[in-house]
């Protein structure tokens, strides 16, 4: 699931070294050709042109792309979220090291355009999916738009990299990500990935293994067998929507919920857990139902590789318990 928001963030806030200047970049400052700009094509295929070193970064969503700009070594001033969502750890982390803490924007109803103008950013990154938004946002700063959903290509880091002039950053960032997920137990057992919420009624958003841009990417990546033979079509995002009375098509070989949205989970955990249909079916009844925490489903469906040691760690430890 993806909660209703379009929501403001995020600009580059990294401690200037020695004056402690917010919004500040490595390598700007004294340099010559800091006004200089340069133009990138975007997502939409748009020439979007950007001051050399974009130092007040805003971004209307925290998933992924707030990652990508600190794996850049540029840290957001603000973040956009829905009441419900929570910054990663890792993400949290990152930031630290690099000096900065990113603002959380905090809206279910969507972005005030009134606060994004306060932050005067000189870049803005929109995803796409926000053409209603854009052209507001443009009348504030120039906007990058990029694609939606995990990059293990590394492409949205790499157009980040450029408009940033961080290209060099991008190629380490990018260098053995698959090596990274090695460490990840084998197994041949089908998973039945779902996102479990409480509708009034237990109801489950059904991930189908093999779609590209979604949150069983990375989970393919490492080597899992996410489930796909379900008898409906693949919905937004790459999965669908079904009511407690299609529980059946979730019996496999194990069943993981992700509760990747921290204020939900209780709620979200307890439509499931309380499902007669979901204890009746063959993988309740041999325990090998695992709802998984928050960090892990955020590291799951909005990995970055930022993510990737609390996925390979978490991973182990949920393998592991199916005995």
């Amino acid at each position: 699931m993806r909660p209703v928001l379009l929501a403001t963030l995020s600009l580059a806030a990294l401690a200037a070294c020695g004056d402690g200047a917010a919004g500040s970049s490595p390598g700007t400052g004294d340099d010559p050709e800091a006004d200089e700009s340069r133009t990138v094509t975007d997502a939409r295929g748009e020439a979007v042109e950007v001051t050399d070193r974009p130092e007040r970064v805003f971004a209307t969503t925290y998933r992924f792309v707030v990652d990508e700009l600190l794996l850049l070594d540029t840290v957001p001033v603000g973040y956009a979220r829905h009441p419900s969502e929570e910054l990663p750890r890792w993400t949290t982390e990152r930031a630290a090291e690099l000096g900065g803490e990113p603002q959380a924007v905090v809206s279910a109803e969507g972005v005030d355009l009134e606060e994004v103008a306060v932050l005067e950013p000189d870049l803005i990154v929109a995803t796409e999916g926000e053409d209603d938004l854009v052209p507001s946002l443009e009348r504030i700063a120039p906007v990058l738009v990029v694609e939606y959903g995990p990059d293990l290509d590394g492409e949205r880091l790499s157009m980040l990299a450029d408009a940033l002039g961080r290209q060099d950053v991008a190629e380490d960032v990018l260098a053995g990500v698959e090596e990274s997920l090695e460490p990840v137990p084998a197994t041949d057992d089908e998973i039945a990935l779902v996102f479990g919420y409480d509708d009034g009624g237990a109801r489950a958003a059904v991930y189908h293994g093999g779609v590209e841009g979604t949150g069983t990417d990375v989970l393919d990546l490492a080597g899992l067998r996410i489930k796909r033979d379900y008898p409906f079509e693949v919905g937004e995002y790459g999965q669908t929507d079904i009511a407690e009375e299609n529980f059946d098509v979730l019996d496999a070989d194990r069943l993981w919920n992700v509760s990747p949205y921290p204020g939900d989970v209780a709620r979200a955990e307890g439509a499931m857990r309380e499902s007669p249909v979901l204890a009746g079916l063959d993988v309740a009844r041999r325990d090998d139902v695992r709802y998984l925490s928050p960090e892990l489903s955020q590291a799951i469906l909005f990995w970055t590789p930022l993510a990737t040691p609390t996925l390979v760690a978490g991973l182990d430890e949920v393998l592991a318990s199916h005995g």
